[in-house]
C-alpha cells in the first residue's frame, strides 16, 4: 500500500512504506509491515488522505 496526505497549507507527503492507518479521535497512525509507527498526523491539519495498492501507477 502507500498513503499520500494532502495538508490544508497546501503541502503533500508521500508514505510509500506505509501499510496501515490507525484513525483516532484526533489523529492518523500510519505503520509499517512491521507493525513500526511511520508517522502522526493530526486530523485537523489534513484536507485529504489516500491510499493506494503497490500496483497502482500515478
Amino acid at each position: 500500500m502507500g498513503v499520500k496526505i494532502e495538508f490544508h497549507d497546501g503541502r503533500s507527503v508521500e508514505y510509500e512504506n506505509a501499510v496501515r492507518v490507525a484513525d483516532s479521535k484526533h489523529e492518523y497512525v500510519l505503520f509499517d509491515e512491521n507493525g513500526d509507527v511511520v508517522a502522526h498526523v493530526h486530523k485537523f491539519d489534513v484536507k485529504n488522505l489516500h491510499t493506494k495498492n503497490i500496483d497502482e501507477t500515478g
